[in-house]
């Protein structure tokens, strides 16, 4: 069985494959990052990661018990208080939010 690491290093070797993964590095931290702390810790429950997107602006993805991410921020924030106050902002809006069933 071929590991991820192992094909993640032949992947780099590919000019478009390394762009993007440039691109996506900061969101690629926060996420193992996330993993990491869920393997040495007792399960948790959903939390919110601020991390430092490639241009320098801040984000926030909602990792669930799992380790997954539910949610993320589109846009970037000039400091980690303007993304602090997005979650606070994200939090209450969806508390609110309606539940909609589309199954016939």
């Amino acid at each position: 069985m071929t590991r991820i690491v192992d094909l993640h290093r032949q992947w780099l070797t590919d000019p478009e494959y390394r762009t993007a993964y440039d691109e996506l590095e900061n969101e690629f931290t926060a996420v193992a990052s996330a993993l990491r702390q869920r393997k040495t810790r007792a399960p948790q429950a959903m939390r919110f990661v601020i991390f430092r997107r490639v241009d320098g602006s801040y984000g926030w993805s909602m990792i669930s018990a799992s380790g997954a991410v539910v949610a993320q921020s589109l846009d970037g924030f000039a400091t980690r208080d303007e993304a602090r106050k997005a979650i606070t902002q994200f939090k209450l809006r969806t508390s609110r939010a309606p539940i909609t069933d589309a199954v016939a």
